[in-house]
């Protein structure tokens, strides 16, 4: 048996949501401004964190030494979460406003200058307007793959604020590709606007790669208990950001989403003496690839070596 989890930011869609996410917050509720602010405060917080930390980007050489860094980020992360909840942004939003909106930003994209029904998210577009979230190349084509096998299971670990965002973008096509995916994502809860994790772990919620790694153990151990267990499970991550590092490590593969070889998560890996191939050159036994899209991937057959794994 094999479950193939993916991260959602960057990696299912082709750039980070959180901002389209926060606009939507805004254009509901107002506060433009304030999302700005929260958005400045955050990035000043980090480059403050970064700059002081010891030891420095250069020095840092081993996996553990990369975790620790990742896990001191903790305090930057929650403290931005704390100023979204603070200022009520999400304040009287549902899990439907979140999911109704996670679609029309995928088919219609977001433009914050006409209404629809009073809520601020934009009319149908026409086809040349960009859609707020553009999923990567071969999306729909993998996830028909891998559901369409006996032995594969699909899961979604994300620090994405919203879980109902996140199924109304995979939802977005009219097909439900969201619902074949076990998720451990964070969600925002009504009316009070406040993120809480997955109550799989408690309801902490989840900020660091240390995060997405426990929610993946804890999804792994859930999918066999669900009655998996006449195979040792193998597993395949796939994961863009530094914040995907523990779980990339943690799988049997581990397959880095980037738009080029330069990627800060290649980078990263490259520093920590770890050789990252192109999918179209990896080869059984290595761990760690890099692809550019799902077609990518399919074409490169890299998920099928887990159905043979011991």
């Amino acid at each position: 048996m094999s479950i193939i989890v993916l991260d959602f930011d960057g990696t299912i869609t082709q750039n980070d949501t959180i901002d389209v996410l926060g606009k939507f917050a805004c254009s509901r509720n107002g506060g433009a401004v304030i999302w700005n602010d929260i958005v400045k405060a955050y990035f000043a917080d980090h480059k403050s964190h970064v700059a002081t930390y010891q030891p420095e980007p250069a020095l840092r050489k081993t996996l553990d030494q990369e975790l620790a860094f990742l896990e001191s980020l903790r305090p930057v992360e929650l403290a931005s979460a704390e100023r979204v909840v603070h200022a009520a942004l999400f304040r009287d939003l549902t899990d439907s406003d979140f999911e109704r909106f996670g679609r029309e930003a995928f088919g219609n994209g977001l433009r914050g200058d006409r209404e629809l029904g009073g809520g601020g998210v934009s009319s149908p577009s026409p086809p040349e307007v960009t859609p707020a979230v553009t999923l990567r190349s071969g999306f729909r084509a993998f996830v028909d793959e891998v559901a369409s096998r006996k032995d594969s299971s699909l899961g979604l670990v994300s620090v994405n604020w919203s879980q109902s965002f996140i199924e109304g973008v995979l939802g977005g096509e009219g097909e439900d590709r969201g619902g074949r995916f076990i998720k451990r994502v964070n969600r925002i809860t009504s009316p009070t606007g406040l993120i809480e994790g997955p109550a799989e772990l408690a309801g902490a919620t989840l900020v660091t790669a240390q995060d997405k790694l426990d929610a993946l153990r804890e999804l792994l151990s859930q999918d066999q208990a669900d009655g998996q267990k006449q195979k040792r499970q193998t597993c395949v991550y796939i994961g863009d950001s530094t914040t995907d590092l523990a779980c990339l490590m943690e799988a049997s593969i581990g397959i880095v989403m980037a738009d080029n070889e330069d990627s800060k998560l290649l980078q990263t890996l490259a520093r920590l003496g770890y050789d990252v191939p192109h999918v179209s050159a990896w080869k059984a036994p290595a761990q760690l690839a890099w692809a550019r899209d799902f077609d990518e991937i399919l074409q490169s057959k890299i998920i099928d070596p887990v159905r043979d794994m011991p």
